[in-house]
């Protein structure tokens, strides 16, 4: 079976949509509802929770707005009833490094090496469009192609912490289209590779290079790590039992104000009413597209910066009743296409999973198309009715049903080249400790989870201070 690595070193949190900035009004506030903290964390994914734990171990008192009624973000665990076994479908795997050793260790959490291989399942290609087999189609061999990457990567040291270290002018090489730097490299034999770890991005070969270098990165070539029994959830759920009630969860962003050079005030949705967050300083962890930052009082500076963000999308679930016997991976492979790769919508890959008869699937969109979970869902189903109809899957009545489904989007935010080309890296991390606030998450540095929480570190003494 081909190791298939989903959100792979990916952890990142979910939109966080507001409501338009308004005027804070205080007269309708009662005392309970102020809330004083020393830092406001603006989301509960990989780098707000990190965050979290990391100030209130510096005696920091932490409040962590989060809009879902859990901590975790993309990092999405599905328990089988039946069986208890746990399967992780966002966030599969982390980097074998001391930091993210030592934050797992904090919270007594094993970590074992993560291995994808299944003994006894075959890969079979299909072009999913049709359902038939692409006969005769075999990878080829990308060792020699993947290593003449690593030596393109190894001219930007400068990507290992962030995006925040892009030198002007930009190079040329970061600018190309990820299509367009293989061909100039002759890369093309790594496709497969890049393929089977870059679901999420729309078509890769579109994917600036910028960001291909950033999540095709050198943890690539190293031992990954994942939690004994694939419950990375169990993370969040230790850290959100730590929290306790300074996690406002279910919780939205309503208006914000930062015009006070020693204080922000941060106006809260929650179950319980609306609360008045005071705080020292901020620290944002969400996505920073302009539909997710409405609460925030947004000033001319960094309203033109986050309105030019775009993002691709991603999800993923578990299908019972599929028909497809344990024994077989189907890979979703364009017979006409470039390099073989599917055409989206569609699901990259349908796998089988340890517990029998429940399958994992991961699916994406063009990088110019958003479609509802409910879209998705009837293309994934319509997709094996196809295999059945024409015979690469048995013929059966059964109707596939959704054990669980994941809806990851927004996702991989970026900008186009033009944009990366005029500083704005520069602009964005320009902006840390301006206006008492900061930054982090995915957008800033890749979806990699151990990153995310590398970069988050070196922002930690000066959010505490």
């Amino acid at each position: 079976m081909v190791p298939i690595v989903p959100f792979a070193w990916s952890i990142c949190c979910l939109a966080f949509v507001g409501r338009i900035s308004a005027r804070i009004d205080h007269a309708n506030l009662s005392p309970k509802d102020i809330l004083n903290y020393d830092v406001c964390v603006i989301g509960g994914g990989a780098a707000g929770t990190y965050a979290a734990i990391r100030l209130r171990d510096l005696n920091k008192t932490v409040a962590v707005v989060e809009t879902q009624g859990r901590l975790g973000g993309h990092t999405v665990t599905y328990t089988d009833p039946a069986s208890k076994a746990t399967i992780d479908i966002g966030v599969i795997v982390v980097n074998d490094d001391d930091l993210t050793k030592k934050y797992f260790g904090r919270f007594n959490i094993s970590l074992t090496v993560a291995n994808f291989d299944t003994p006894g399942v075959t890969t079979e290609p299909v072009d999913f469009r049709t359902g038939e087999i692409v006969k005769g189609y075999a990878p080829p061999n990308g060792t020699a192609a993947y290593r003449a990457y690593a030596v393109q990567l190894a001219k930007y040291p400068f990507l290992d912490l962030s995006l925040g270290n892009i030198p002007q002018p930009v190079p040329a090489d970061l600018l190309l289209s990820f299509g367009d730097l293989i061909k100039k490299y002759s890369l093309q034999d790594a496709i497969p590779q890049f393929y089977s770890y870059g679901q999420g991005f729309g078509n890769i070969l579109n994917l600036p290079a910028l960001y291909a270098f950033k999540y095709f990165n050198v943890n690539n070539f190293q031992t990954a790590l994942t939690t004994t029994g694939s419950d990375n959830s169990k993370l969040y759920r230790k850290a959100q039992a730590e929290l306790g009630a300074d996690a406002l969860l279910n919780s939205n962003i309503l208006a914000m104000d930062r015009s006070d050079p020693d204080l922000v005030e941060i106006l809260v949705k929650t179950p319980s009413g609306r609360k008045l967050v005071k705080a020292k300083k901020i620290l944002s962890t969400i996505p920073p597209l302009f539909s997710n930052l409405r609460g925030f009082d947004l000033d001319a500076t960094e309203l033109p910066l986050f309105k030019q963000y775009m993002y691709h999308t991603y999800y993923a679930g578990l299908l019972n009743n599929s028909g497809i016997p344990d024994t077989r991976q189907l890979q979703n492979v364009g017979i006409d296409t470039p390099y073989n790769l599917p055409i989206l919508p569609a699901a990259y890959y349908i796998s089988p999973t340890k517990i029998p008869g429940l399958h994992f699937f991961q699916a994406g969109t063009p990088e110019t198309e958003v479609l509802s979970s409910r879209q998705i869902q009837a293309e994934v189903v319509a997709s094996i009715k196809r295999m059945r109809a024409v015979g690469t899957l048995p013929s059966t009545n059964a109707t596939p049903n959704y054990a669980i489904f994941a809806h990851h989007v927004p996702y991989s935010i970026y900008v186009p080249p033009s944009v990366i080309a005029t500083g704005f890296y520069n602009k964005v991390f320009a902006l840390q400790g301006r206006k008492n606030t900061y930054w982090s998450g995915a957008a800033f540095v890749t979806h990699d989870s151990s990153a995310i929480w590398k970069y988050t570190e070196t922002l930690i003494n000066d959010i505490a201070a």
